[in-house]
């Protein structure tokens, strides 16, 4: 938490919390949506599970279980989580797996964030699990971070994919 502490506080983090979150809740796309795609948070990113928690009761939450070189998607449920991949929580074996078309909306987290050509494109950590993932998902795709994310430019390869 103290890299996120040394560029937002952790009033400023909240309200932008709330603020994300309600812009989420705004979208027709995401009105629509009966399974959504999310991700267990990391410090810096922003925090997820009050926000799925609050949807639970309409909607179905997929959070990633990391499989090798990919992701796999399972069923969140706060009963069914296990310590995962560089810590972070994962559906345990006993969650309900969720295959990428059932996906109807996708909420992505990224290191960093820019426009080009009037498009949103991230930058991850650097193990290309999204970037394997995106192509999968036939859904919309959701950039979700804090406003000290968005840069003027970020590098881009060839297999990075527009959100």
């Amino acid at each position: 938490m103290r890299y996120l502490e040394s560029l937002l506080t952790p009033e400023a983090a909240d309200r932008e919390t709330r603020s994300i979150w309600t812009r989420v809740e705004n979208l027709e796309s995401f009105r629509k949506a009966g399974t959504v795609l999310s991700y267990m948070d990391i410090p810096g990113e922003v925090p997820t599970v009050a926000f799925m928690d609050k949807w639970r009761g309409s909607k179905r939450f997929a959070i990633p279980l990391v499989v090798e070189d990919s992701l796999e998607f399972c069923e969140y449920d706060p009963e069914r989580l296990r310590p995962g991949y560089k810590g972070i929580p994962e559906p345990s074996p006993e969650a309900l797996p969720i295959s990428a078309g059932e996906v109807d909306f996708a909420l992505i987290p990224g290191v960093a964030f820019a426009f080009r050509d009037g498009r949103l494109w991230r930058l991850g950590r650097g193990k290309g699990f999204y970037d394997r993932t995106l192509p999968r998902l036939n859904c919309p795709k959701w950039g979700v971070f804090y406003s000290f994310r968005l840069l003027k430019e970020i590098p881009l390869d060839s297999w990075d994919r527009p959100l």
